[in-house]
């Protein structure tokens, strides 16, 4: 598994990926996106969900704010 998908000069992380990036459980990445805080996409069969590596970091400069 890719932990990174570049398409269109986008670039998508697994939420693995994502929620070690921020120091935090898969299972709070999935609360946020369930929550709304953040916006997932499918991008292929099961268990390939992504984030806007761009989305990700939007939610660090947030949280600093």
């Amino acid at each position: 598994m890719r932990a990174t998908l570049r398409v269109g000069g986008i670039t998508y992380w697994s939420i693995a990926y994502a929620a070690e990036y921020l120091g935090c459980d898969k299972s709070t990445f999935y609360r946020w996106i369930n929550e709304g805080r953040i916006i997932a996409y499918r991008t292929g069969g099961p268990n390939t969900t992504r984030v806007k590596a761009d989305d990700v970091k939007a939610l660090v400069r947030k949280a600093g704010a």
